[in-house]
This record gives structure tokens, C-alpha cells and sequence, in this order.
């Protein structure tokens, strides 16, 4: 598992969806164990609603969005980051594992490291194993950013809309996996409604609307999806469930009877959108009404849109309790934006408008999949002078029979391939290294409720360092050698160790919890890889970062070591291996010296991840 960025925007001028699917794989991911954060600005009451009932920790971005090439400037208060590595106490301000001992390959003070994209600072200050990012309008070389940080890159795509370069790329849109794909680099592609993230509400709502089918206890309704305050979607359920006798009635009147016309006080609601930025509110609702099928029709459209609806319509904006009503509804009306694949979860039968260009591909793959009754294009209905005719002969025939079955489990299926995708980064992994008898360096134990002084190992604790040139780590799943290369840590590595120590696993076993921003890391850590006194290495395993070990000088004979392992190489016994290698690479430059490690009581995976590598427990002072 890892710590996921979810990077988004909601706000009234582009509208509620994609925070809505992030929203979805939020939760995912933390039933499957991830933690979580959410990055982005968030207008309105119904996505701050939407937010906070998420439970996850929220990085404001407060900016417009911008074109997609722009310099991400909404950005630049991201979260601030954090510090602490398994095993290390009394970190410098912004530091990181790291250090320096004046090996080759040292850059020299003096010289400037270029500052990062936005994101990739982002993922490193919120210690995000894997982004995943959700908007039209977000830069379009994120991932040449992000890679900056090693962060997994993972880009929601509907068609040619959003799409851009990414570690995974998910369309959910339907039909998307029998559609050619440009290769841009992305090694894999989810695609297809099987990868639609929908909420649980949605998977809820499915299930009562099936329950309530089996028991025939479903009134005849007309809904579009869309919102009204919790109160109004009360009082309509109410009113649902005193038509549902009625309409039961009717249609048990005879297998013969042959009219399927709802109740005249039936009820129609609709939802032209989330923003209704093409201002279909106003049409859509003058065609349910002229239809003389329902006795109330409820627009559910944001205030602005409220002028243009003819007289008679109740107005409501946006709640999120409207899956509940969609359970008891026969029919719905909405526009073909990521309703649809909620509707057809849900199994409410439905008409499709058009309203938007980005709703064209999606509108006409489902009306061919049967999953709904095509009204076509919000400018067809207003040059068509029958087309509340058409509207009332779609609701009197009855449902298509849908050629696909969407089950909701969508955003599951995604964080199941994002484990696969960190699965894959560290797979081949090599067998623990068996420590050498003579390695006995001290492993001090320091409680969190004993002052902050580091208790130095008794003399008969240190040992000389030995000579580790010929141990090697190797695969323990596949016949071909894969080695653990331990190198010097440069500038270019900043962001990827701000990022692994500002995890939330590593900071939560680290002395010091909060997180530290870019601004005070990058500084230090510039400064720090220069320092004589400290040493610090970055491990590849076949050229993947899988960690890094610090060596921290305390006298001219003893050094303390530390250890932190990248989030996605976690779990797979590395740890053994990666000290190993640092070691091995630590001690051509530093013969005859002894180390030590210190860990904080109760991380008893750290004590006995050293404890296991040769060191022997020293009692603390």
C-alpha cells in the first residue's frame, strides 16, 4: 500500500465531476489500505460538502485553473512536506536521510539545481507514493514533472479530453477499449466503463432500487440527476412513495392493458448538468411539462439557471442524497455527462441530451449500447418543434434493453491496478543478506519518554566496520542476478527523499511528525550532501530507487546509521538488503569505524530490521 494524491478541482464553472470520481477512488483506496490527500480548490457548498464528508487530509489550491499549458501557478501553496527516517533522531530542519563524506561525485557548493514543476513538488511535500490527476485543464507534461519526485503518475481521461502522459491512464468512458489509443509513452491503459469510478451511494442505490423491484413495490417516476437540500429530497421521496400505489395499481391492471402512462400526479426531475453551462435548464424542463405525463416536475440546476424555467417547475440546486431518489425512479432525463454511467449502474431507464461537446462520444456509444433513449444535441431539441413528443413516446415505451452491465465496482478494480503498477516497480527483489559474525555495531533503543539525548553504545558494543566488498545481494525470484547498487546521493535526488521521509508510515515512526516544505528542505539538503561528516546513499534495485541509508559522524571512530525505504518497495524484505548495500558501499572510504543505530521505542520493525543485520541492543543512558 501507499499514500495517494488526489489532485482535482470542483468549482461552479467546471462543475463537480471529477472531484465526484476522485471522491469514488478515495474511498477505494483507503478500504484497500492506501492513505489519502486530497489536492485542489473546491467551490460551492455541494463540493465542500462532497470534501469534508471524504474524511482525508485537503491541500487548498488557491488559484483559477488555468490552460493546460500554463505554469501551474494555482500550485504554489501546495502542502508543506515533512521529515523523520526509520531509525534516525535529532534531524536538522528539513533534512532528509542524507549526509556526506567527501567521496568522488560531489557537487561543489556553489552550484544550482534547477527548481522543479509545482507538481513534483507537491507529491514530494505531501509524500505521495502515486498521484493521480483528474482535469482538463491541468499542465500537460505533469509526468515529466512528477517523475522528478518518483511518484507513480496516474491521469483520468475521457477520449482525447484530459489526456496526457502518465504511468497509468484510465478512460472509463464507454466503448473506450474498442477505440485506437495514441502511444504516448504510458505503459497501461484501463479502459471502458469496467473502470467507471462510482460511489458507494451509487452501489447502494443499486441494490435498493433491485430490492425494490423484486418486491414490486417501485412506483412510476420520471428523475434527471441532479440535487435539491436534503429536506426538499425528503418531501419528494414522501410524495414517491403515495404515487407508488397508484402507478402499481395501473400497471397491474392486466397483462393486456398495454399502457404503461405514470400516474397524472407523477413526478419528473431534472438535471441538465452540474454547472448547466450551456443553460439547458430552461428547455429541458419546458419538455417535461409539455409532455402532460407529470403532475410536478423538479428542475435540479444551480440558481443561476433558475430564470429561464418555465412556469409550474419547482427549482432545486444540487444534494447528495439524489442516488436515493434515482433507486425509486422508472425514468430519468439527464445530460450525457457521468450521470449516465450512474443511471445504468443504478438501472433507472433513461433519455440522453447532449449538452456539451466533450458529452458527444459518450452520448452516441450509449444510446448504441442501449443504455438509455437518445434526445440528441441540446441545438437538435431547440430546432425541434415535436421533441416533447418524442420525450413523452420514449417514457410510454419503456426501457431499451442495455447491451452492457456496469456493476460499480470500477474504482476497485483502479486501485487494484495501481497496487499492481507499485508491485511491479520492486518485484524482482533480492534475498535478505546474512550478516557476517564479526558485524556487531550497537543498536540503541531510545524511548519517547526519555529526554532527547542520544546514549552513546558501551565499548564493548562497537565493532570495526568490516570489509564487505565481496558480499553481494541477488533475486531470489528469477535465475539472473539482480543487484543492489548503493550510489552517492545528489541534488537530484532532493525531491525523492523529501518525498519518502514525508510519508505518512515514515513519519509516524519518526521523532519528529510534521511534515517540511520544499523551501526548508531543499537548502539543507543542498548544503548537507557536502558535508564531510555525512554520508548519505541512494539503493537501486535494477535502476528502481528502493531506498536510502544516512551515515551520520558522531566521533573520528563512530557513525550513526539510519535507513528509510521507499514506500512502494515496503513489504517485500528489502530492508536487510538495502542496509547491506550501503554498507558495503560506506566502507571502502571509512575503515576501522564503528556504527551505530538509534530507534525509537516501540518501532520494533526498525530494532528488528538492525537486530537481524549484526547490531547488538545497547541499553540507553
Amino acid at each position: 500500500m501507499g499514500h495517494l494524491l488526489l489532485r482535482c478541482d470542483a468549482t461552479p464553472e467546471i462543475g463537480a465531476g471529477h472531484l465526484m470520481r476522485c471522491a469514488s477512488l478515495a474511498a477505494a483506496a483507503r478500504d484497500a489500505g492506501w492513505t489519502v490527500a486530497l489536492a485542489g480548490r473546491f467551490d460551492g457548498e455541494f463540493a465542500r460538502g462532497v470534501v469534508a464528508g471524504l474524511g482525508v487530509d485537503v491541500v487548498d489550491v488557491e488559484a483559477a485553473i488555468g490552460p493546460a499549458d500554463d505554469d501551474m501557478a494555482l500550485l504554489q501553496d501546495a502542502a508543506s512536506g515533512g521529515s523523520g527516517e526509520v531509525g534516525r533522531v535529532g534531524n536538522a530542519p528539513g533534512e532528509a536521510a542524507s549526509g556526506g563524506s567527501g567521496a568522488p561525485g560531489r557537487r561543489t557548493a556553489d552550484e544550482t539545481v534547477a527548481d522543479p514543476g509545482p507538481l513534483a513538488v507537491l507529491a514530494a511535500e505531501t509524500g505521495a507514493t502515486l498521484v493521480h490527476l483528474d482535469g482538463y485543464s491541468l499542465p500537460d507534461n505533469a509526468w515529466e514533472q512528477l517523475r522528478a519526485s518518483g511518484a507513480t503518475v496516474s491521469n483520468m481521461e475521457d477520449g482525447a479530453f484530459g489526456r496526457r502522459r502518465a504511468d497509468i491512464a484510465i478512460d472509463p468512458t464507454l466503448g473506450a477499449e474498442d477505440e485506437p489509443r495514441c502511444d504516448d509513452g504510458t505503459p497501461m491503459a484501463l479502459r471502458g466503463v469496467a473502470y467507471a469510478p462510482l460511489r458507494a451511494e451509487i452501489r447502494a442505490a443499486r441494490q435498493a432500487r433491485m430490492d425494490r423491484l423484486a418486491s414490486q413495490r417501485n412506483g412510476l417516476r420520471v428523475v434527471v440527476p441532479g440535487g435539491a437540500d436534503a429536506a426538499g429530497a425528503a418531501r419528494l421521496q414522501e410524495r414517491g412513495d403515495r404515487l407508488a400505489a397508484g402507478a402499481l395499481a395501473n400497471r397491474q391492471a392486466g397483462p393486456d392493458r398495454g399502457d404503461p402512462r405514470p400516474a397524472p400526479d407523477g413526478l419528473c426531475v431534472v438535471v441538465p448538468g452540474g454547472t448547466d453551462a450551456a443553460g439547458a435548464a430552461g428547455l429541458l424542463g419546458r419538455l417535461c411539462v409539455e409532455t402532460g405525463l407529470f403532475g410536478e416536475v423538479v428542475v435540479v440546476a444551480p440558481r443561476s439557471s433558475w430564470a429561464e424555467l418555465p412556469a409550474g417547475v419547482t427549482a432545486r440546486e444540487p444534494f447528495a442524497e439524489l442516488p436515493q431518489l434515482l433507486a425509486k425512479a422508472d425514468f430519468a432525463v439527464a445530460a450525457a455527462g457521468t450521470s449516465v454511467i450512474e443511471l445504468a449502474c443504478i438501472g433507472t431507464p433513461f433519455a440522453l441530451v447532449a449538452v456539451a461537446d466533450n458529452q458527444l462520444a459518450g452520448y452516441r456509444r450509449a444510446v448504441a449500447a442501449e443504455l438509455g433513449h437518445g434526445l440528441g444535441t441540446l441545438d437538435e431539441l431547440r430546432r425541434d418543434p415535436a421533441a416533447a413528443t418524442r420525450l413523452r413516446q420514449l417514457v410510454l415505451d419503456g426501457p431499451p434493453t442495455p447491451r452492457v452491465e456496469i456493476d460499480g465496482l470500477g474504482a476497485q478494480r483502479v486501485v487494484a491496478n495501481w497496487q499492481e503498477a507499485l508491485d511491479a516497480r520492486t518485484r524482482q527483489h533480492p534475498a535478505p543478506a546474512r550478516p557476517s559474525p564479526v558485524h556487531a555495531a550497537a543498536l540503541s533503543v531510545w524511548p519517547r519518554d526519555r529526554p532527547r539525548t542520544m546514549p552513546s553504545p558501551p565499548p564493548c558494543h562497537a565493532a570495526a566496520l568490516p570489509d564487505t566488498s565481496a558480499r553481494t545481494s541477488t533475486t531470489s525470484q528469477s535465475q539472473a542476478a539482480v543487484p543492489l547498487i548503493a550510489r552517492l546521493a545528489t541534488d537530484d535526488d532532493s525531491l525523492l527523499i523529501l518525498r519518502w521521509r514525508n510519508d505518512p508510515v515514515t513519519r509516524a515512526v519518526s521523532r519528529n511528525h510534521d511534515p517540511v516544505p520544499w523551501a526548508d528542505h531543499q537548502p539543507w539538503f543542498h548544503k548537507a550532501i557536502r558535508d564531510d561528516a555525512r554520508a548519505v546513499y541512494i539503493v537501486e534495485l535494477g535502476g528502481q530507487p528502493v531506498g536510502t541509508v544516512r551515515f551520520d559522524q558522531e566521533t573520528a571512530t563512530l557513525w550513526e546509521v539510519s535507513i528509510n525505504l521507499a514506500p512502494e518497495a515496503r513489504g517485500r524484505g528489502l530492508g536487510k538488503a538495502v542496509l547491506a548495500a550501503a554498507e558495503q558501499a560506506f566502507a571502502p572510504t571509512h575503515h576501522g569505524v564503528s556504527l551505530k543505530a538509534t530507534v525509537l521505542g516501540g518501532n520494533a520493525a526498525s530494532a528488528g530490521l538492525f537486530e537481524g543485520s549484526g547490531y547488538r541492543p545497547a541499553a540507553p543512558r
